[in-house]
């Protein structure tokens, strides 16, 4: 028997939440993907745990809560002029449908942009209309005492 974590069902319910129809960047949404976006892909997006942390239930056998940092990457491809305008697109897609859905059909209490550095632009130094925008979400959830799931 396979036990996933709480943590790694959350990931696969935000990549499940950006594929639903109408998917997202064509449905090129992947899962901590570790190679680049090919070249002849218009766009693509990227979901990533970061990290978690957690806090201790009030009472004994209680519920832990849990703040869950995952990064969506963005990529997009747009002009020489405006590079970023393909990434924009695909970020602003994304921020709509985590917006209509902020508790993963039920699985967290809540799913919100992180206050601490929500957007990063990076340009891909050989491909000139090549951008990605990371953004950053918490996602709040609990586990069963001070169990992962």
């Amino acid at each position: 028997m396979t036990v996933i974590s709480q943590h790694s069902l959350i990931a696969a319910a935000v990549v499940d939440a950006l594929k639903a129809l109408p998917a997202i960047a064509s449905g090129r949404i992947f899962r901590s993907r570790t190679r680049q976006i090919s070249s002849s892909d218009t766009n693509g997006v990227v979901v990533r745990l970061v990290r978690s942390s957690s806090a201790d239930p009030e009472m004994m056998g209680g519920r832990t809560q849990w703040k869950t940092l995952i990064s969506i990457e963005c990529y997009g491809r747009g002009n020489h002029e405006v590079p970023e305008s393909g990434a924009d697109e695909v970020v602003v897609a994304v921020f709509e449908r985590l917006a209509s859905n902020p508790t993963l059909d039920g699985l967290a209490m809540d799913l919100a942009p992180f206050d601490g550095s929500t957007l990063e632009w990076d340009f891909d130094e050989m491909d000139t209309t090549m951008c990605s925008i990371t953004a950053h979400f918490v996602v709040t959830h609990q586990t069963t005492e001070r169990l992962l799931t």
